[in-house]
């Protein structure tokens, strides 16, 4: 494929990626074929095989973009105040909610996801900073924090898609930033003072 296409041929490719996301937000969307995504999108097979090589090239893509699209939201919400904010859990989640049949589907059957860096850079830099903010320093004991809880964090995304999203956003990321070392810090501290 050649780096410089037409402006046709992008919005074709825009229109089979969104056509793609559209059906990977479908409940039965373990049934993503290259003949339903031409059928939804109004193209032949032969269009889609002059953008993509196969099913799994542009589930590639479409990882690549979400991946793309988190990441930005992060860094710029970072580079703004050089810190995580209160809640750093809650934009994640909404995308998760807004998107959870794509994170079912593609993250849990693919044997790898390219969106894993993302969740794991940003997990980093937030128990990091936690631990930093809590005074611990030793980077043994934030390789524990970190590790925890990043079991802990795909444990309750699992879960939470589990039940289609349903409970409150807000709470499920109060209870993540509880489990930083800071958010533990002041909840030991509250229950030694009753």
């Amino acid at each position: 494929m050649s780096n410089t296409h037409s402006r046709r041929w992008i919005e074709t490719d825009k229109h089979i990626r969104q056509t793609a996301l559209e059906l990977l937000n479908r409940p039965e969307a373990h049934n993503l074929s290259v003949r339903l995504i031409c059928e939804e999108a109004g193209i032949n097979r032969t269009t889609f095989y002059e953008h993509y090589l196969d099913i799994y090239d542009l589930l590639d893509k479409l990882e690549l973009d979400v991946m793309a699209e988190l990441w930005d939201y992060y860094v710029q919400m970072i580079d703004r105040s050089n810190h995580l904010p209160p809640q750093p859990f809650l934009p994640l989640l909404a995308h998760i909610r807004a998107n959870q049949d794509f994170y079912k589907n593609v993250l849990k059957t693919r044997e790898t996801c390219r969106l894993k860096p993302v969740f794991e850079r940003f997990l980093t830099e937030a128990v990091c900073a936690a631990c930093r903010k809590a005074g611990v320093s030793d980077e043994k004991e934030i390789t524990y924090y970190l590790v925890f809880f990043k079991a802990g964090f795909k444990a309750s995304i699992s879960k939470w898609l589990e039940t289609g999203c349903q409970e409150n956003m807000e709470k499920l990321s109060q209870a993540m930033c509880d489990c930083l070392p800071n958010g533990l810090a002041r909840l030991l501290s509250s229950n030694t003072n009753t």
